[in-house]
């Protein structure tokens, strides 16, 4: 099994054709009692093919 999600953005830069992007995700969450959970740290990359 594979822990990391696969995130997919679609980039617009004025004019030009939209870019998507499909990239590995992972996340490092934090619980804290008084506050909840928190996302302490997030890498994305490199991108996948497809």
């Amino acid at each position: 099994m594979n822990p990391a999600a696969v995130a997919v953005d679609v980039v617009r830069r004025g004019t030009a054709e939209p870019e998507t992007f499909r990239l590995r995700l992972t996340q490092t969450w934090l619980h804290e009692p008084d506050h909840g959970w928190r996302c302490a740290a997030g890498h994305a990359g490199p991108r996948l093919a497809g």
